[in-house]
């Protein structure tokens, strides 16, 4: 049975709590005084304006964290790498699994080090990638265990 990746959905239930405060402080509460003195109508807007407002970067760091997006920079390096084995996860992404692929990565001036990396790839793509291929990369100068496949 295949899990879909599709984590970062559940954030936008960030957003219902202050949608809800916003609506309610428009439609429903009453304009009344509190017991301490403040409009009751107006807080209720307020509030979940503020909390809106404190969750949408929330929202934006965390689904990026979560979908692991990468995009290299102009300061990445270019590399090559060779495969040393595929296999496709369970999860998938839209309609395309996402592969797990162990790679020799043979960065300029450094050592060769081994990196798993998890990409979104094309079934038929996916049939393409065999152990011992070489494959062009780019890596991030400040961790070059993050990179993207060419």
């Amino acid at each position: 049975m295949a899990v879909r990746a599709d984590r970062g959905r559940f954030l936008y239930l960030m957003l219902v709590f202050p949608a809800l405060l916003i609506l309610a402080g428009l439609f429903f509460i009453p304009d009344r005084i509190t017991d301490n003195g403040i409009p009751a109508r107006p807080l209720a807007i307020g509030v979940g304006a503020f909390t809106l407002l404190l969750d949408l970067p929330v929202i934006a760091f965390l689904r990026y964290r979560l979908l692991g997006r990468t995009t290299p920079g102009s300061d990445w390096i270019e590399s090559t790498g060779e495969i040393m084995s595929v296999r496709k996860s369970s999860i998938y992404r839209g309609e395309s699994p996402v592969a797990v692929i162990t790679l020799m990565v043979h960065p300029p001036g450094r050592p060769p080090f081994e990196v798993r990396h998890m990409q979104q790839v094309d079934e038929d793509y996916l049939q393409q990638l065999h152990p011992g291929s070489p494959v062009s990369l780019r890596l991030d100068p400040r961790n070059p265990a993050r990179l993207v496949m060419a």
